[in-house]
């Protein structure tokens, strides 16, 4: 498979997690001692924005692997391939999920609550 869809699909998930957990504490650093009043909101465009790319990840693994399984001349190696598309898909479904709680979690209680980042409390 030379088109990338592979790749994309092991690793696409997983980069939209850490996209969120780096922005997202970037921006509780910045917002909370600068009091940001729609931090709140930011926060939850980031966390629709990355959970939205996981979850696109994996339907791209999805429809790859359908297409796959479709095909009338798959080519050597294609049941591999089906495989980790598989894998690529759940792994996209888990990281969605991740992202999801961690922005609810950021959500449900005050982000700046209790938080003494550059300054007082």
């Amino acid at each position: 498979m030379r088109d990338g869809t592979l790749l994309l699909a092991l690793t696409g998930g997983g980069t939209a997690w850490i996209i969120h957990l780096g922005a997202a504490y970037t921006l509780i650093a910045l917002g909370c001692p600068r009091r940001w009043p729609a931090l709140g909101l930011q926060l939850a465009g980031l966390t629709l924005a990355c959970a939205m790319a996981a979850v696109a990840t994996g339907v791209v693994a999805l429809r790859r692997r359908r297409h796959l399984r479709d095909s009338a001349n798959p080519g050597p190696g294609a049941e591999t391939r089906r495989l980790l598309l598989g894998v690529g898909g759940l792994l996209a479904g888990l990281f969605a999920l991740l992202v999801i709680s961690g922005g609810v979690t950021a959500l449900a209680w005050p982000p700046c609550h209790g938080i003494a980042i550059g300054g007082r409390p």
